[in-house]
């Protein structure tokens, strides 16, 4: 019965301690900054699900939604260095699996517009807009194989629609 007719506070308190992190630190300041991360994600979680409710269309479950957010800030905003000295025994091209398979970008990152340049490989991939086409040409950032012909610019259309 009381979980029936749970209020706002309750219902956030325990959203955001479904999946807190287990830090422990002596800075105090440390912990009051990621609950606040930890409110303002719920936060946004609710509003997403309130979204979808209006459009009729199914949510993202809380992990999901965290795990996106993570992902985009790891990727957005920084330019693509190169690291300097002697590759790692960890990039050695023979370990590298023969097919890979290149996942998309979440939006926040694809529509960022830092550090989307064009690079040319050997090896032809197929576009991944147009399909029917392959191509030489990678965006340096996402790691997509993306058409860049006078007559198609997948790679401009992909990065700003």
């Amino acid at each position: 019965m009381y979980n029936k007719h749970m209020g706002g506070v309750n219902v956030h308190d325990m959203l955001v301690e479904l999946y807190r992190r287990k830090f422990r630190s002596k800075r105090y300041y440390l912990r009051i900054l990621f609950h606040t991360v930890d409110m303002c994600v719920v936060n946004g979680w609710l509003l997403h699900r309130r979204h979808c409710k209006q459009l009729a269309v199914n949510h993202k479950p809380l992990l999901a939604f965290r795990s996106e957010i993570a992902h985009a800030l790891l990727q957005a905003g920084k330019p693509l260095k190169r690291k300097r000295g002697r590759p790692s025994l960890d990039c050695m091209e023979n370990d590298a699996p023969r097919h890979k398979v290149s996942q998309r970008p979440v939006d926040d990152v694809r529509l960022d517009g830092m550090a989307h340049w064009p690079q040319h490989v050997e090896e032809k991939q197929r576009c991944k807009i147009c399909i029917k086409s392959y191509s030489c040409i990678r965006c340096e950032k996402c790691g997509l194989a993306l058409c860049l012909t006078k007559d198609r610019n997948c790679l401009k259309n992909f990065h700003t629609k």
